[in-house]
């Protein structure tokens, strides 16, 4: 067995489904991950929440097992309703059409760039909407193939 010191991160950057504007944050899906321990481990912690609440109406939501981060382990919160997209959390599933979408655009460097120019270069609220608009093309041209 060898040993070797711990790994210390510059800065966590981890997604919960509920947090307070302190840092408390809990998850309500099936899996908890490892934010908490990306927390401990790093000089700076950020989280983005679906859900941003009083610290009385987080306690009351989740069952206390729930609560996976507490303050001391934050330093910023943000608030960014579907902001675990494209994977899922606890309100919304996986988007495997636009995961599938994305690995078909790392493909080539052309594609790429027309990929990262829409969806990735652009702040939050520019991403949700050419998502939004992305699936709405994908649902016509299924429509249109008789799918």
């Amino acid at each position: 067995l060898i040993a070797m010191p711990a790994l210390r991160l510059d800065a966590a950057l981890v997604h919960l489904d509920i947090a307070d504007a302190r840092g408390n944050a809990g998850y309500t899906g099936v899996d908890p991950y490892f934010d908490d321990l990306f927390c401990a481990a790093a000089d700076r912690r950020y989280l983005e929440t679906d859900q941003l609440v009083s610290t009385e109406v987080l306690v009351k939501t989740l069952p206390t097992q729930r609560l996976l981060l507490n303050r001391m382990n934050v330093d910023r919160v943000v608030h960014t309703p579907n902001g675990a997209h494209f994977t899922f959390a606890g309100d919304y599933g996986r988007d495997e059409s636009f995961q599938q979408f994305y690995v078909a655009s790392a493909r080539d460097p052309e594609s790429w760039e027309a990929f990262s120019a829409r969806f990735l270069d652009v702040d939050e609220q520019t991403y949700q909407s050419e998502v939004a608009a992305w699936q709405a093309q994908q649902e016509a041209g299924q429509k249109e193939s008789g799918k």
